[in-house]
């Protein structure tokens, strides 16, 4: 290894500072990403949330999670983690299916009421 003392006599410059060891915008960009992972995990989440209410639970809670669901994805579009068409589009999906669980729900309610008349009679 050669030292400064042997580059300086060699006719050699040195840097008399030291190199920066990384980009200076490493800490804003970590915590752009990291608010965008946040706002994108708690939207999944709240969407898989109204779908397992949509398959398991009550039509009533499925509905309220809808509700929150649906100002989550308005939240994230409006800090521009993703686009208004997206937000739009994923609320529209969400509440087709919701809308057919209830519509489903509401026919079997009534295809077992016409058989209990059918029986009683």
């Amino acid at each position: 290894m050669v030292s400064d003392a042997d580059k300086a006599s060699l006719g050699i410059t040195v840097a008399q500072t030291p190199t920066p060891i990384g980009p200076p915008t490493t800490a804003p960009i970590c915590a752009i990403e990291c608010g965008n992972r946040f706002r994108n995990r708690t939207m999944r989440d709240a969407v898989k949330e109204v779908l397992e209410k949509i398959a398991h639970d009550t039509i009533d809670e499925a509905k309220t999670a809808f509700k929150a669901a649906a100002r989550i994805i308005d939240r994230t579009a409006s800090k521009d983690k993703i686009h208004k068409n997206q937000a739009a589009r994923r609320k529209s999906r969400l509440n087709a299916r919701l809308k057919t669980r209830v519509l489903s729900g509401a026919e079997a309610g009534t295809k077992s009421a016409a058989k209990k008349t059918a029986k009683k009679s």
